[in-house]
């Protein structure tokens, strides 16, 4: 009899060499898809939305930022106590087929996000025979996802294995709650993936100028952020602040793999969000498109 275990892992192996990715993270990203798959055929896929780094590196079929996030927004449920974890251990058993790899919950801590949104944190351990994987699953709650999540299908790492089906944020959600991190952190931050994913996400989609706005809008009031019509012209600063230049470098070095001028990444950040954040504070509402390819509003 073949071992599927150990097939998987020497095609995970592959997949590893082909996108120069190390092994371990390859490990993760299986075992996130495979918990996508549990969820997408639980009870609650309707509750769970996905969000952050995950989604990006999936709608770009691996080929963004790698990232081992792996973020939900958690609706209509509560996201603490026993119960919770109850719910997360019954998506655990769910059986999808794939009895090679398994999972345990390893410790469960709340989230309490700079006082902004609250949530679980779920550690948790996957094996693959000899392999131990760990993973961290962040749920939250209270935000607001405009325009509204939708079900999209996933694609994976191993083409015979199913796409998972789940709910998904909103591009412009995405991009809204990263705009939040770094207006409340600024000179502080040490998310310099906030910073590259809305450049990234910039380049690659056209977005409607009223969705961006509605998303801002919803997501800075939601979260009670302190803003004023010239936060995102004060982004600007940060292009020469030495610290800031310092991390965006290691970031590069280590992460991206790649050499990209802070300047630029900010540069399109503005253009992308000023306008619509500035029409949250005057009220237009302008018939523009963002094109990726020219990097400005048409």
């Amino acid at each position: 009899m073949k071992d599927l275990a150990a097939s998987v892992l020497a095609r995970l192996k592959n997949k590893s060499k082909d996108k120069k990715i190390p092994f371990q993270q390859i490990l993760i990203l299986f075992a996130q898809e495979e918990l996508l798959r549990k969820i997408s055929l639980s009870e609650y896929k309707s509750n769970f939305i996905l969000k952050g780094g995950l989604l990006i590196y999936s709608l770009s079929r691996f080929e963004a930022r790698p990232t081992i996030d792996s973020d939900y927004l958690v609706k209509n449920i509560s996201a603490e106590g026993e119960e919770f974890k109850k719910k997360i251990n019954n998506i655990l058993d769910i059986n999808t087929g794939n009895d090679f790899i398994e999972f345990e919950i390893k410790d469960i801590e709340l989230i309490n996000e700079q006082k902004k949104y609250t949530g679980t944190r779920v550690n948790l351990i996957s094996k693959i025979k000899n392999t131990k994987t760990y993973i961290h699953l962040d749920f939250g709650t209270g935000d607001t996802v405009e325009p509204p999540e939708r079900k999209m299908k996933l694609p994976v790492l191993l083409s015979d294995f199913q796409k998972p089906e789940i709910y998904v944020y909103s591009i412009e959600s995405v991009i809204a709650e990263k705009l939040d991190a770094i207006i409340s952190r600024m000179e502080t931050t040490s998310r310099m993936k906030d910073f590259y994913d809305i450049y990234s996400l910039a380049l690659k989609y056209d977005f409607e100028f009223i969705d961006v706005k509605k998303a801002l809008s919803n997501t800075l009031n939601n979260r009670s952020t302190n803003i004023d019509i010239n936060s995102i012209d004060e982004i600007n600063r940060l292009a020469q602040d030495e610290m800031i230049i310092s991390r965006w470098n290691n970031f590069c070095k280590k992460v991206l793999k790649s050499k990209i001028e802070i300047n630029q990444v900010i540069e399109t950040l503005i253009s992308l969000l000023n306008p619509p954040y500035k029409a949250i504070f005057n009220g237009s509402n302008l018939n523009l498109t963002w094109s990726h390819e020219k990097r400005k509003y048409i």
